[in-house]
């Protein structure tokens, strides 16, 4: 109990940081949130490192969760990076003009897919090897983790309206929700594949 709620206070955190970052520093007025890079993203990368490590009930005997941190943290804002680049590389395409789906636009939905397979099995294999041994199929709840951050604060924002009343995806994603539900639900995966059988081979 005290784990989930040191997680959930973790994600409320990353959440805020964004958020503050739109609203302090970008400023929340139309797009200027997408106006050079999110700076944000750094500490919310290291969170969600340090989130998995404080989730996970057992770690082994020679676990590194240090190196985990460092790693993962690159590997997460590495991730964003290449992810924001190829969403900002469709805006003023054709696909945003007339709703047709370009190949430039497909190109750009399976590097997003990808990007996010990516990091799920760069993360459990992380995790894995510098945290506790993790089932096979952990990669797939990651995998799911993540690709259920943006459904779920889609959900979200229509309980809890932007700063302006919108509830659309966009401001869904301006503020910050997709960052809550990425930092919440990608530690608690990894918990899921946490194999008892395996931790007890490695004591």
């Amino acid at each position: 109990m005290t784990r989930v709620l040191l997680l959930t206070l973790i994600a409320v955190v990353s959440n805020a940081l964004w958020l503050g970052e739109v609203c302090l520093v970008k400023g929340w007025a139309g797009l200027r949130w997408l106006d050079g890079f999110n700076w944000s993203s750094i500490p919310i990368s290291v969170l969600v490192a340090v989130a998995c490590v404080v989730v996970l009930p057992k770690l082994r005997r020679n676990a590194r969760p240090s190196l985990f941190v460092v790693l993962m943290s690159a590997l997460t804002l590495a991730t964003f990076a290449l992810t924001r680049y190829i969403l900002m590389s469709l805006m003023g395409r054709t696909y945003f003009v007339t709703g047709e789906l370009s190949s430039h636009a497909a190109t750009a939905v399976l590097l997003l897919i990808l990007c996010g397979l990516a990091l799920s099995f760069g993360v459990v294999l992380l995790a894995a090897r510098f945290l506790a041994p993790l089932a096979g199929w952990t990669v797939i709840c990651v995998a799911l983790a993540v690709l259920l951050a943006l459904p779920l604060a889609v959900g979200s924002i229509a309980i809890v309206p932007a700063i302006n009343g919108a509830t659309d995806a966009i401001h869904a994603v301006k503020m910050g929700y997709p960052v809550f539900w990425a930092v919440f639900l990608v530690p608690l995966a990894l918990r899921a594949g946490v194999s008892k059988d395996l931790a007890d081979s490695e004591r």
